[in-house]
């Protein structure tokens, strides 16, 4: 019984403490947002106006937290599971966004932006603003 569990227990430490999670790959899929050039903006100077007149409307826009986004890019996210760091078990699966975010004072100027994989939706910009840590 002894050794049995010690066996047990032996298994399971080995596979909880030898498991290895790699990417192995990533398929983009542009959104129309992914064209645009984000370069004319600059932190305190360019305002929102301008950024609407140049790209569009935004993807999402958040009144209360004053942050505009446009989703650029859609990718799969493949990771694998490697036991014992070399014996595939598995993969994993997941959806990811390209995200351009931008973050206006009270008189609608950029105070900062930056291009981020992140969540799409309010959580997201929250999160992109430090707001869940």
């Amino acid at each position: 019984m002894r050794i049995a569990l010690l066996i047990t227990l032996s298994v399971v430490a080995v596979g909880l403490t030898g498991c290895l999670i790699v990417p192995a790959g990533t398929a983009r899929r542009p959104l129309p947002s992914a064209g645009k050039d984000l370069a004319f903006v600059r932190n305190g100077k360019t305002s929102r106006t301008e950024i609407t007149n140049r790209l569009g409307a935004f993807d999402e826009y958040f009144e209360d937290l004053r942050v505009g986004s446009y989703l650029l890019n859609d990718a799969t996210r493949t990771r694998l599971w490697l036991a014992l760091g070399l014996i595939p078990v598995g993969t994993t699966k997941y959806e990811d966004h390209e995200i351009a975010y931008f973050e206006f004072d009270q008189n609608d100027c950029v105070r900062r932006h930056r291009v981020v994989w992140n969540v799409v939706g309010r959580y997201g910009a929250e999160d992109w603003m430090g707001k869940h840590k």
